[in-house]
C-alpha cells in the first residue's frame, strides 16, 4: 500500500474520539464516545483492517460525484450536515457499496462520531413544513442556499453542537 503509517486513518479516528489516537492528556469527550467504544471492542485484526480500509478510502482524491451533505435528525426537524473533505470521501464510499462491505458498520460509527465532534460544523436546518413541501435531495436543496435570505423558512447555522 505504501502508506504503512496510516496517518490519514489515525487522524480521522482521533477526530472520531478514539482515545488511542488522541494526543496524550486529551480526554475523550464522554458525549461522543461511540467511536472509542467501537474501537476498544474490536479485535486487533479488525482494528488493522479498519485502519487499512480508512487509509485507502481517505487517500483517494475527491470526485465530482462525492456526497457533500448528510441528512440527520435535529431538534428543529431535519438538517443536512455540510461534510468536510474526509467525511465526503468516507460517506460516498459507504453509500456506494461500503455499507455492504466488511466493516461498513464500523465506518458509519466512526463517521458519525467524527461529524458529531467536529467543531466547525455547518448545517442547513429544515422545519417539518419545509420537508413536506418537497422531497428534494440535500444536494438539490443546497443549491438554493443563495436564496436563503429571500425564503426565510430555513437558514444556515454554524456550531450547533458546540
Amino acid at each position: 500500500m505504501g502508506n504503512e503509517d496510516f496517518g490519514l486513518a489515525k487522524e480521522f479516528l482521533a477526530g472520531a474520539g478514539v482515545r488511542e489516537f488522541l494526543p496524550e492528556g486529551l480526554p475523550c469527550d464522554e458525549r461522543y464516545k461511540r467511536g472509542d467504544n467501537r474501537w476498544r471492542n474490536s479485535s486487533k485484526e479488525e482494528q488493522a483492517q479498519v485502519l487499512q480500509l480508512l487509509q485507502t478510502v481517505l487517500s483517494c482524491p475527491l470526485t465530482e460525484d462525492c456526497v457533500t451533505y448528510r441528512r440527520a435528525p435535529s431538534p428543529l426537524g431535519v438538517e443536512c450536515l455540510v461534510l468536510d473533505e474526509q467525511e465526503q470521501k468516507l460517506y460516498t464510499y459507504w453509500l456506494e457499496g461500503g455499507m455492504e462491505a466488511p466493516y461498513g458498520d464500523d465506518l458509519i460509527i466512526y463517521l458519525a462520531s467524527y461529524t458529531a465532534r467536529r467543531r466547525d460544523k455547518n448545517a442547513i436546518f429544515f422545519s417539518h413544513h419545509d420537508l413536506s413541501q418537497s422531497q428534494a435531495s440535500c444536494g438539490a436543496i443546497a443549491s438554493l442556499i443563495p436564496l436563503i435570505p429571500k425564503v426565510g423558512l430555513w437558514y444556515l447555522r454554524s456550531d450547533f453542537f458546540s
